[in-house]
Parts: structure tokens; C-alpha cells; sequence
């Protein structure tokens, strides 16, 4: 079985997130994507909704980390993409 892909997706910092932003190569990868790994979990369903996801926001799996999350090995973030699935990290 072929390992999945690990796509990077920035999340602004501004504080106009919600402003409109056309990156369709963004949209394109995010609508193929249901497994996330964010730092805020606020903030990256905000700027998935800003950059159109048509997947519903209930169907996605979010894992967050950083300081204010559980504490996880990175083998735990990264099962899905050992098992075929591909995941977005999503970094502000």
C-alpha cells in the first residue's frame, strides 16, 4: 500500500482572515483532504471554510497540537499517512 501525502497549508496570521482570498490550488487540495493537523483548531475550520471546503466541516478528523493539546508521539499524528490517507498541516 502506497503511503498518503503530507500537504502544507498556511494560515494567515492577519487578523482579516475572513477576507476573501482566491488560491485555487488551495482549494483544489483541500477538498481532497478530511484529515487535518492544526495548531488552532478555531482558527483552521475558519480559513477552511474562507478557502471553500465543500466537505462538511462534521466529516473531517482534526488533530491538534502544539502547547494546548494532549501530549502525542508523532507517530500518533501521522497513522493516516502511513496508512494511504492524505493529510494537511495547517500552520499559523
Amino acid at each position: 500500500m502506497s503511503k498518503g501525502t503530507l500537504y502544507l497549508i498556511p494560515v494567515p496570521l492577519s487578523e482579516n482572515i475572513d477576507q476573501k482570498v482566491d488560491l485555487p490550488l488551495h482549494s483544489t487540495v483541500i477538498n481532497n483532504i478530511k484529515i487535518y493537523i492544526v495548531e488552532n483548531e478555531k482558527t483552521a475550520r475558519r480559513w477552511l471554510k474562507v478557502m471553500r471546503l465543500q466537505t462538511p466541516q462534521s466529516e473531517l478528523i482534526i488533530h491538534v497540537y502544539g502547547k494546548h493539546s494532549e501530549k502525542h508521539d508523532n507517530a500518533f499524528y501521522f497513522k493516516e499517512l502511513e496508512a494511504g490517507s492524505d493529510v494537511g498541516l495547517m500552520s499559523e
